[in-house]
This record gives C-alpha cells, sequence and structure tokens, in this order.
C-alpha cells in the first residue's frame, strides 16, 4: 500500500486503513497488544472525545490521566519517528503539542470552570475573571486539536505502514494471533496449495470431498 501524502484528498482510504486496523488489532476494552493497535485505539479515542465533547471530559481532573496517557503515547511514537515515517515539519509540529500538553490542560481546566460558573452556576464573573477567561481562551500555547487530529491520522498511518511488523510497546515483536504485519491485512491471502482456495479437497477414493486443513 502507498503512503498517504500530504495536500491529498484521501479522506476515505485514510479511514478505510484505521478502520481495518482497529477491527484488527483494537480490544473491545483495554490497551490493545500492540503497539501499531495502540497508536490506532489512542487516536480513535482522542478523536472521539473531540467530535463529541470537544474534549470536555479530558480536561476533567477525573479523567485527565486516562486522556493525558493516550496523547502522550501517540505523540511519543510519533516524535520518535521510528522508520522516518514523518517529515521533519510533521514531527516538529507534534513536538510543539506534547511540550504544551500541561500549559493546554490548565487553559482549559480554567476556562471550563469560570464559564460554568458564568452561565450555570453563579454569580456572574468581574471584570478580572473575565479577562482571566479571555486570556485562557486566546492562549497562544493552547492546542488546536482539530488541526493535530487531521495531521496525526494521516502520520499514525505513514508510521504503520513504515513500521509494519506487530510489535508490544517495548518494540519487540508481537504476533496478534496468526497476523504478524499491518501488510498482510491490505493483501490478498495467498490460495491454499491443497485446495486452491476452495476450502474442501477431493480425495482420490471417497464420493464426497472434506473439508481442506486449511479452514
Amino acid at each position: 500500500m502507498n503512503r498517504f501524502e500530504a495536500g491529498q484528498d484521501e479522506t476515505e482510504r485514510l479511514r478505510e486503513f484505521h478502520r481495518r486496523l482497529w477491527e484488527a488489532l483494537v480490544p473491545s476494552n483495554g490497551p490493545a497488544g500492540t503497539l501499531q493497535g495502540e497508536l490506532i485505539r489512542c487516536f480513535g479515542r482522542l478523536s472521539a472525545e473531540y467530535v463529541q465533547n470537544g474534549m470536555g471530559n479530558a480536561v476533567s481532573a477525573d479523567h485527565k490521566a486516562f486522556y493525558g496517557s493516550l496523547e502522550t503515547l501517540m505523540l511519543d511514537t510519533l516524535i520518535a519517528n521510528r522508520g522516518s515515517a514523518l517529515s521533519t515539519a510533521e514531527v516538529d509540529a507534534f513536538v510543539t503539542v506534547r511540550k504544551n500538553l500541561e500549559a493546554d490542560w490548565v487553559h482549559r481546566q480554567r476556562s471550563s470552570v469560570l464559564t460554568e460558573r458564568d452561565e450555570v452556576e453563579g454569580p456572574a464573573l468581574d471584570d478580572a475573571e473575565q479577562a482571566e477567561l479571555a486570556a485562557h481562551r486566546t492562549a497562544p500555547d493552547r492546542i488546536s486539536w482539530e488541526p493535530l487530529f487531521d495531521l496525526a491520522e494521516r502520520c499514525i498511518a505513514n508510521r504503520c505502514l513504515a513500521n509494519p511488523e506487530l510489535v508490544e510497546l517495548a518494540g519487540r515483536p508481537s504476533p496478534h494471533g496468526k497476523l504478524t504485519s499491518v501488510d498482510a491485512l491490505f493483501c490478498a491471502p495467498a490460495k491454499c496449495p491443497l485446495c486452491g482456495g476452495r476450502g474442501f479437497v477431493q480425495p482420490d477414493e471417497a464420493k464426497w470431498p472434506k473439508r481442506c486443513s486449511c479452514q
């Protein structure tokens, strides 16, 4: 499979790539057993949180550890750039986001508290608090999540293509059942030499065919 290039409309191909890896490598609960599966899981969980809640849950103190672990794993893996799958500019973009993670959380968490009080709980914010809220909302080290996810979606796919052998987080080979490589998900399976892909064999001295051992 060809890598995903910047500046090209490959939305459908990217979604199909992520979908196949998710179905093959991501369990219904808990972490994946491979680094490639974890990258797909991190992106899927974080992007869903952004679309559904605008990262609202991610800034709550109760969920910070969960979402923070997803963010750091995704970013640190992309920054490591094993296999030189990413350009220098792409790596630099993720380095900047990684550097601003904690500051972004502070800005969003405080903005959430002030907004909740102003719009729901009361009393209304005074002038100093209004200024503080505006400063948090426009802080230069806040993360723009939508462009980040657009970039990460493509870079994760390219990282998996450049490093197709399934490995655990520590880098050791980690087959997922019979699956050992991302490439296998996008290649037509080889036909069985016994049955030619039919799923059954016809013995010389038997009336009925038998199920092939490949099934």
